[in-house]
């Protein structure tokens, strides 16, 4: 990676972005407002009862301080499906729908505006400026199931910047960071460098 530009810092630009959100916020009409409130209803009270019985508890801030984080994906697949199409501004949390919590678990300590890598085998093929973790009303897959793309429904979501997709092709260097979950890694002018953290 020392061989081209480096890519842009996700932290440029922020208060001039922050202003144009403000800006738009201040123009929006009654009735999109309304249909955003339909679209992402506020959840439940807490201390309610969610559907599954769980009582419900206060969001945990977000603290994270780590450069980036890497996260498998089926490599026969590569990462075209998930930087094109509709769904490319989120990435499903590493074990959503397939754990006893169905949101899966997400990547706590990769700061916001950091950078969200895919990996494949023993490479680091892509990567994307992560935004936040949202809650969405569908989740429509990257890769389609025997019957076509299906909506996974509402959920959380790893949302990213769609316009900062773009393919990588970095080496891992150590067994440790294969495997399932999340990876962390410090971003240096030499690319992503790994950074085993504990929890």
């Amino acid at each position: 990676m020392s061989e081209r530009e480096p890519p842009p810092d996700p932290e440029d630009r922020k208060e001039e972005r922050r202003a144009e959100a403000k800006r738009l916020a201040g123009e929006i009409t009654p009735e999109r407002l309304e249909e955003l409130r339909e679209a992402y209803p506020s959840v439940s009270p807490l201390g309610s009862v969610s559907p599954l019985g769980k009582t419900r508890r206060a969001p945990r801030p977000w603290s994270g301080t780590r450069d980036a984080v890497s996260m498998p994906i089926q490599s026969d697949y590569k990462a075209d499906p998930f930087m094109k199409g509709d769904s490319n501004d989120f990435l499903f949390p590493v074990g959503a729908g397939k754990t006893e919590q169905v949101d899966g678990s997400v990547p706590r300590q990769l700061r916001i505006g950091g950078w969200i890598y895919l990996r494949a085998d023993s490479k680091l093929v892509a990567r994307a400026c992560f935004i936040g973790v949202e809650q969405r009303p569908s989740r429509r897959e990257h890769i389609a199931s025997p019957e076509g793309r299906l909506d996974r429904g509402p959920g959380q979501v790893l949302a990213v910047d769609p316009n900062s997709w773009e393919k990588v092709d970095v080496d891992l260097t150590s067994t440790s960071e294969m495997g399932n979950g999340y990876r962390y890694y410090d971003v240096t002018d030499d690319g992503p460098v790994f950074a085993p953290v504990s929890g």
